[in-house]
């Protein structure tokens, strides 16, 4: 029996109003505060009762609250859209960083265990330190065990959490199913073993740095982008005119072709294919100057 306004009956006779999330959204909108999931395919939720007309006034604000959902999740996907692809430079900096964090994370406890005392009892401490040290010592080694058998069995599923974590740090969002979420798994898990590893010769006495985990992001987000590059560009020229308007606009096609790319990253393929594509676009510049041109030409000058 159809109810409308989206209700369906549960089998114990219980009323929910449901409403289906458009493919395209589907991941976006797990990511809306409050969802928390990994892909949401229906919002849906229990009015707690059996009475149909009860359950038609409840319905439409639980519907309004779907709507407000659906529209945050279109607004999380306009300013962050999901992707399917990564670059080499974007994976390697974001495994870097996930090296950074775990021996930035040792650093830190390390430190508290000795912190957390009062220096009055000098034998406690001692043997507290003795004591602290080596726990932690043997959980490394577990964890290091643990780490370096999942990149034997290549079980990615083990640094989910923490590439997950990574994409929320870098502010990308990209879909679990792609090729691209599975390389930058392994590159995560690789540095996993990397970083315990480098622990493990800490517990031996050996120095081992910390990278800088600040200076790690914030090359990956924008230090070496061609969105970053050109904005450098525009404010040293001080360009304005139709120069600048075709740069502008080569580069913002650029992107959507290809992606945010780090500059040393970009080849003359990359070049070459977006001079192709744009090559189908009968839009030109008064005067018959194509985009194209003004992308070859800030290209070129990178």
């Amino acid at each position: 029996m159809r109810f409308g306004m989206g209700l369906i009956k549960n089998e114990h006779g219980v009323f929910h109003v449901r409403r289906k999330v458009p493919k395209a959204l589907e991941v976006a909108t797990a990511r809306v505060p409050g969802v928390a999931k990994e892909r949401v395919s229906w919002l849906k939720k229990s009015l707690a009762t059996k009475d149909a007309k009860r359950a038609k006034v409840l319905a439409a604000p639980v519907l309004m609250t779907f709507n407000h959902v659906l529209a945050q999740a279109e607004a999380l996907l306009v300013q962050h859209p999901v992707r399917t692809e990564l670059t080499d430079y974007e994976s390697t900096r974001m495994g870097h960083y996930h090296f950074a964090a775990v021996l930035a994370e040792d650093d830190r406890l390390r430190q508290a265990g000795l912190q957390q005392y009062s220096d009055e009892d000098r034998t406690a401490l001692e043997h507290f330190e003795v004591d602290a040290r080596s726990e932690h010592d043997l959980a490394v080694t577990e964890i290091l065990d643990d780490a370096q058998d999942a990149l034997a069995a290549n079980d990615l599923e083990y640094v989910k959490e923490e590439v997950e974590a990574l994409l929320d740090v870098f502010q990308l969002r990209l879909d679990g199913r792609c090729d691209a979420y599975k390389k930058l798994s392994l590159v995560v898990l690789r540095e996993h073993v990397r970083a315990y590893s480098a622990l493990r010769a800490r517990s031996r006495g050996e120095p081992v740095e910390t990278p800088n985990m600040l200076n790690i992001a914030s090359q990956a987000r924008s230090g070496g982008l061609l969105s970053a590059a050109y904005n450098g560009w525009k404010k040293a020229k001080n360009s304005t005119g139709r120069t600048a308007d075709e740069f502008e606009r080569a580069v913002s096609l650029f992107i959507q072709l290809h992606g945010d790319l780090p500059l040393t990253a970009i080849t003359r393929a990359h070049v070459r294919q977006f001079v192709e594509a744009l090559q189908d676009v009968p839009r030109k510049r008064s005067g018959g100057q194509p985009w194209a041109a003004g992308a070859s030409r800030f290209l070129d000058n990178r």
